[in-house]
């Protein structure tokens, strides 16, 4: 599980961030860089079901990651998202689905791939 959580978080700074690493906290807006920034949830990762899933994490800065300020996160989800993918969002992290050990393995392979491709594009290394 921490395998997976490390190459997802270094997946969702990656795409939230462009070919040199900068990039906008998705809560507050203030710049981040991939270095320092975290990867936020807006469904907390102790929902298995969303704590993988792509819409339910974004790059946020240290402060808004650690924060409880969650109409700012709604908020924020409600601007890049319809309200029906925020609905099945929160939806799919109260199902008491429980990921296999193998679908986890298949997981932390696609995001592996993943990181390989945006990689291919930016200027600096992981």
């Amino acid at each position: 599980m921490k395998k997976l959580d490390t190459i997802f978080s270094q997946y969702i700074r990656l795409r939230d961030t462009n070919d040199l690493g900068h990039g906008r906290c998705f809560t507050c807006g203030v710049p981040i860089e991939y270095k320092t920034c975290e990867c936020g949830h807006f469904r907390h990762r102790r929902h298995i079901n969303t704590r993988w899933h792509e819409f339910n994490a974004h790059a946020q800065c240290f402060e808004c990651n650690r924060g409880d300020d969650m109409v700012k996160y709604i908020v924020a989800m409600l601007n890049k998202y319809d309200s029906d993918i925020v609905d099945g969002i929160i939806r799919l992290s109260n199902d008491s689905t429980k990921l296999t050990k193998a679908e986890m393995e298949e997981l932390y392979l696609y995001y592996h791939d993943k990181i390989k491709e945006l990689l291919k594009d930016k200027m600096f290394k992981i």
